[in-house]
C-alpha cells in the first residue's frame, strides 16, 4: 500500500487544485486530511475486491451446484450437433454433421483423414453423383473424383446457405458460394476471376441415418456468363441473381425446433399438384403461385418478379419446347413452409431450349428447385437446372464449345425493377 500511495502525486501548491493561498496550519490539516482519505480509499478498494472475490465465488459454487443433478446428469443430452438442432429429423442431422467437416476442412484433409472424418455419415457404396464433375461410388470415388477437383479449382469457397431442409429419409440445401475460379477445369482456365456459384444439393438416407446418395448441381451456365464465356443467349429477365428467403425463420432456414410439421404435409401436398401442374400439364393459370411470388430462375431465364413473369417466361418456355411430358421425381423433402424437389422432365424436344434448337428427340431435363410458402400459395421459388446434361444427349459438350470462346466483358444485365417487391 506504501508504495501505491507514494506513486500519487501531491501538489506542490496549493494553487493547483484550485485552492486560494492558506496558513501553514491549515495546509498541515489538509494534506493530513487528504491523506487519510487516500488510505481508507485504497484500503476499502482491496477489501471490497477480496469480498467481491469470496461472494462471486461462492456465488459460481452455488450455480454449478444447481446445475449437476443428484444423479450426476447433465441439463440436456448429447445429440451429436449442437443442442440447438437436437430436434432436426435424422437426415438433416446427419447432412449437418457431414457439412460441418467439410466447411471446416474446405480441401485441407489428406485422403487418410477424409476417410476416417466422413466414414460414420455416409453409407459403403453410396452414389455421389454431381453435375460437371461426374458420378462416383464410395468415399474413395468422391475423394479423388470430386472433392480434390473442386478444391482445388473453387478453393476457399466462402458458402451461404439458404435453405436447409429435411425429414427422417431425404434433406435438400441451396446454397451460394463466393470463390474464385482457380486454374483449368475441362480446357477453361478461369485466371482466378471472381466469381458466384448457385448450388444445391438433394440427399437420401438410410435407416441408420447413413447418406445412399447425394445430388449436387451448379449452375455451369451462369460460371461461364461471369467469365465471360456465356453459352446461352442473354435472358430478357436479370440473371444470376438469388437472395435467401424473406422471412425470419433461420439462416439458413427452417429451424427444425420451431418447425411446423402439419404445414409440412399441407406444403407437400400443394408442391405435388403445382409440380404436376407446372411441368406436366404446363397450364397458364398459375393459381399456386402467389402474383407477387419472386421465382430465382437459373441463367438463361432470369428472375421472375410475380406469377406473370413466372408464366410468361418459365410455363410458356417449357410449352413451346417440351411435348408430351413426364415427370420422374427422385427426392421430394418439407420442412415447415419449405419443400425441396429433384428430378427429371422428359419431353419431345420442339423448341429452343437452353441455347438449343429444337431437335426432336425425347430428352431429360434434371432439376433441383425449392420453394416457400405462405397459406396454400408458393411466394418465393429457386430453381436450377442441368444444361450440361442436357446439351450432352444432343452431342454437345457445353465445357468445350466454352473454352473456344475469347473471354470478354459480361453482357450488360437487364435492370432490375425499380419498384421491386418479393416476399
Amino acid at each position: 500500500m506504501h508504495g501505491l500511495l507514494s506513486s500519487l502525486k501531491i501538489p506542490a501548491s496549493d494553487e493547483e487544485v484550485g485552492y486560494k493561498q492558506m496558513g501553514e496550519g491549515t495546509k498541515r490539516s489538509y494534506r493530513l486530511t487528504l491523506w487519510r482519505g487516500l488510505r481508507l480509499m485504497l484500503l476499502g478498494g482491496v477489501l471490497g475486491g477480496l469480498i467481491g472475490h469470496q461472494i462471486d465465488g461462492n456465488l459460481q459454487q452455488d450455480t454449478v451446484q444447481a446445475v449437476e443433478s443428484s444423479s450426476g446428469n447433465t441439463i440436456l443430452p448429447d445429440c451429436g450437433v449442437p443442442p440447438e438442432f437436437c430436434a432436426e429429423p435424422l437426415a438433416k442431422k446427419t447432412v449437418r454433421k457431414m457439412d460441418a467437416h467439410l466447411m471446416a476442412r474446405n480441401g485441407m484433409d489428406t485422403k487418410e483423414e477424409f476417410m476416417t472424418a466422413h466414414r460414420p455419415f455416409w453409407a459403403h457404396n453410396f452414389l455421389y453423383t454431381s453435375v460437371g464433375f461426374g458420378n462416383f461410388r464410395g468415399l474413395a470415388g468422391w475423394y479423388t473424383g470430386e472433392y480434390l477437383t473442386y478444391n482445388a479449382l473453387f478453393p476457399k469457397t466462402v458458402f451461404t446457405q439458404m435453405i436447409f431442409a429435411g425429414e427422417k429419409s431425404t434433406a435438400t440445401t441451396t446454397t451460394y458460394g463466393r470463390t474464385n475460379w482457380m486454374g483449368s477445369f475441362r480446357g477453361i482456365d478461369g485466371a482466378g476471376a471472381p466469381i458466384t456459384i448457385r448450388i444445391t444439393d438433394f440427399y437420401q438416407v438410410d435407416a441408420d441415418g447413413r447418406i445412399t446418395y447425394n445430388f449436387m448441381m451448379m449452375d455451369w451456365a451462369d460460371m461461364l456468363r461471369q467469365l465471360g464465356r456465356p453459352v446461352l443467349p442473354p435472358a430478357k429477365l436479370h440473371e444470376g441473381f438469388v437472395l435467401p428467403p424473406a422471412v425470419m425463420n433461420g439462416a439458413p432456414a427452417p429451424i427444425s425446433q420451431f418447425a411446423d410439421h402439419t404445414a409440412a404435409e399441407k406444403c407437400r401436398g400443394i408442391v405435388k399438384v403445382l409440380l404436376h401442374r407446372d411441368l406436366v400439364e404446363q397450364s397458364l393459370n398459375v393459381t399456386d403461385w402467389h402474383p407477387r411470388a419472386t421465382w430465382y430462375g437459373p441463367v438463361g431465364i432470369g428472375l421472375a418478379r410475380g406469377s406473370t413473369e413466372y408464366r410468361d417466361h418459365f410455363i410458356k418456355l417449357l410449352r413451346s419446347t417440351m411435348k408430351n411430358p413426364v415427370l420422374t421425381l427422385k427426392v421430394l423433402t418439407c420442412e415447415d413452409t419449405f419443400c425441396g424437389a429433384h428430378g427429371v422432365l422428359y419431353g419431345d424436344h420442339t423448341g429452343t431450349l437452353f441455347g438449343l434448337q429444337a431437335t426432336g428427340k425425347r430428352l431429360g431435363l434434371r432439376f433441383g428447385m425449392h420453394y416457400r410458402l405462405d397459406g396454400d400459395k408458393v411466394v418465393e421459388g429457386w430453381a436450377i437446372f442441368d444444361v450440361p446434361g442436357l446439351w450432352e444427349q444432343v452431342g454437345l459438350d457445353m465445357f468445350k464449345i466454352a473454352a473456344a470462346k475469347t473471354p470478354n466483358t459480361v453482357a450488360i444485365q437487364p435492370p432490375l425493377p425499380a419498384s421491386s417487391f418479393r416476399f
